[in-house]
C-alpha cells in the first residue's frame, strides 16, 4: 500500500492498535460496518497498515479478520434482534449483508438457530444464547468449520 493511499491514524490509536489489536480491530469492524465498508481492505487502510501486516497481527494473536467481522456482527445482530420493532431484512442490511438470506445463514452457522427462532425466544433464553456465545471467544475459525 502506498503512503499516499493510507488515512492518517489518529493521534494515540497508532499505539493502541499496535498495543491490542483484536480490541482495536473490533473497534474499527464496528465503525465500518454501518458504511458498509467491513472489508479488510477498508480496515487495514484506516489504522494506516497494509492488509498483509494486519493480517500478520491479527495472526500473531490467534483470530483472523473474519472471524472478528463475525464477532462483531453476531454481538450485533443479538441486540437488534431483541428489539422487535427491527424487521429481520432490516437487521441484515444494517449487518452488511447483500440480502437476508445471507444472513439467515451466518446466524444459523454461529448459534445454531435462525434470527426468527432467536426472536421468538423469551428474553431469558436469548440472554443465555449471548452468555453461551460471550464464554466462547469467537466464532469458529473458518479452518475450524468442515
Amino acid at each position: 500500500m502506498s503512503r499516499k493511499s493510507r488515512v492518517p491514524v489518529a493521534a494515540g490509536e497508532a499505539d493502541w492498535i499496535t498495543t491490542d489489536p483484536v480490541n482495536a480491530m473490533r473497534t474499527v469492524i464496528q465503525r465500518l460496518i454501518p458504511a458498509g465498508k467491513s472489508r479488510i481492505e477498508s480496515a487495514a487502510m484506516s489504522v494506516g497498515m497494509s492488509v498483509r501486516t494486519l493480517q500478520r497481527r491479527l495472526a500473531e494473536m490467534g483470530v483472523s479478520y473474519s472471524d472478528l467481522v463475525d464477532e462483531v456482527r453476531l454481538a450485533h445482530a443479538l441486540t437488534l434482534i431483541d428489539d422487535h420493532s427491527i424487521k429481520l431484512w432490516e437487521i441484515s442490511r444494517r449487518l452488511g449483508y447483500a440480502d437476508a438470506a445471507n444472513f439467515d445463514r451466518a446466524f444459523r452457522r454461529w448459534t445454531g438457530h435462525s434470527p426468527s427462532q432467536v426472536r421468538a425466544f423469551d428474553r431469558k433464553s436469548r440472554i443465555d444464547l449471548i452468555k453461551r456465545r460471550a464464554s466462547v471467544s469467537a466464532p469458529a475459525s473458518r479452518s475450524d468449520r468442515k
